[in-house]
């Protein structure tokens, strides 16, 4: 009889999963701080501007049980509108994992390969190799990319 494994792509079985990071609490504890100032998860230490405080005061609570919309429409009408171009022609998401997965699934294919810097974002990498995409990683060349090695 089959088993489910026998119906999952090669490159998916033997995918290793993206972890970020471990929670705060197990890291606090580690390192022996009270406090963390997380920089690798793009966090503000700081908390929201002042300005987006106001927007999330003004949010009416009942709009929080609303799913939001899928396409992002009412922001690519106003992201057209501000450029010129048809909404259709931006690309919008969830933050940047969505959209470098989107772009990633649209313009690759299995047996494909896409060139990234090694030690800097973690996702192209992640997307390609669950994607059966071969991620070709690159040195930082002084803590910077490194244009001439990637081409």
């Amino acid at each position: 009889m089959r088993q489910i494994a026998d119906l999952v792509p090669a490159h998916v079985l033997n995918f290793e999963s993206y972890v970020p990071s471990r929670p705060d609490d197990v890291l606090m504890r580690q390192y022996g701080v009270e406090r963390l100032y997380r920089l690798n998860n793009n966090e503000n230490a700081l908390g929201p501007p002042p300005a987006a405080r106001e927007v999330l005061a003004a949010f009416p609570p009942e709009r929080g049980a609303v799913y939001p919309s899928g396409d992002c429409f009412f922001l690519r009408q106003a992201l057209g509108d501000a450029f010129g171009k048809a909404p259709e022609r931006f690309l919008v998401g969830n933050g940047s994992c969505e959209v470098i997965t989107s772009v990633i699934k649209a313009f690759c294919q299995p047996g494909d390969n896409i060139v990234t810097a090694d030690k800097t974002f973690a996702v192209y990498e992640w997307v390609a190799a669950f994607s059966g995409i071969e991620p070709r990683l690159v040195p930082l060349k002084d803590y910077a990319l490194d244009p001439d090695a990637m081409l």
